[in-house]
């Protein structure tokens, strides 16, 4: 068996010194190292296994030019080294060892973070550290999730209406987070006419806006008239209907804003001598 070249020294002298590496001496154990002397025609059996000697941290030979062969071997520490010993010297028929002492004042060369680890152990611990941060977010998302709401009118297209009448449209409030739920702080309509530039104010049906899930939508009605719109007869008075809708999420972040607009059309109730009667006009 080829000196200093064989399996054993391979795998368990390579975690021996990166345990060293990264727990310099002295530490909670100090390891302790044993040299036994051996005939010539020595070779490690066949069916060695390190297992069967608990704390064996690495067995190697030496051959010196003269010939000369030693069995080195390293231990976690000297308790293990005292028990197992006896084991290992009748499995090898070794003699008294000629040399034992703790392992001290190591030195090893100095490696780069980045060459102690393989790819696949990079991949794994950014796949660990990428689940650990989406399980932790989702458990705080609600104390630091900025909001993310949308508000649009369920019908956009233009609303024919006359002064006489109050209308109401729909608007839907989507939570657009996938993480946090969202507390609408806030609803604001406002109806502002061409012919006067008046804002007139709308309210929701609502009192209470009920808390949106992650994810879901909720709708209501804006309620209003436009009383002083009063067009000549002709072409319609046009108005822009507008709703702001202010949204909360988190303890730690600020009110987001969201909002829409949709054209509203103030017909006349009446074009010469004839009365104009609208489809939506209850009278």
């Amino acid at each position: 068996m080829p000196c200093l070249g064989n399996s054993s020294f391979s795998q368990a002298g390579g975690g021996l010194f990166k345990s060293f590496r990264n727990n310099p001496l002295p530490g909670p154990t100090i390891p302790y190292s044993a040299t036994f002397p051996l005939c010539a025609g020595f070779r490690i059996p066949t069916d060695f296994q390190m297992a069967r000697y608990p704390g064996l941290e690495l067995v190697a030979l030496v051959c010196e030019p003269s010939g000369t062969k030693k069995l080195v071997s390293y231990w976690t520490d000297e308790s293990h080294y005292r028990v197992h010993v006896d084991s290992l010297q009748r499995d090898f028929s070794l003699p008294a060892p000629d040399a034992a002492g703790f392992l001290t004042n190591l030195h090893t060369r100095k490696e780069h973070f980045w060459k102690r680890y393989s790819w696949k152990e990079w991949i794994v611990g950014a796949a660990a550290l990428f689940g650990a941060v989406s399980a932790l977010h989702n458990n705080v998302a609600d104390l630091f999730d900025p909001p993310n709401v949308q508000v649009a009118f369920v019908d956009s297209s233009p609303m024919d209406v006359n002064s006489k009448i109050a209308f109401s449209s729909q608007i839907t409030i989507l939570n657009d987070s996938a993480y946090a739920s969202t507390r609408i702080s806030g609803i604001a309509a406002t109806a502002k006419c061409e012919s006067d530039g008046k804002s007139i104010v709308f309210r929701p049906d609502v009192s209470t806006i009920p808390l949106v899930a992650a994810g879901q939508s909720a709708q209501l009605k804006i309620n209003g008239a436009l009383p002083g719109a009063t067009p000549k007869p002709g072409p319609p008075d046009i108005c822009s209907l507008e709703v702001a809708i202010s949204a909360h999420t988190g303890f730690f972040r600020g009110t987001g804003l969201a909002k829409a607009a949709k054209q509203v059309r103030v017909w006349p109730t009446q074009l010469g001598w004839s009365k104009l009667t609208l489809v939506n006009d209850p009278m």
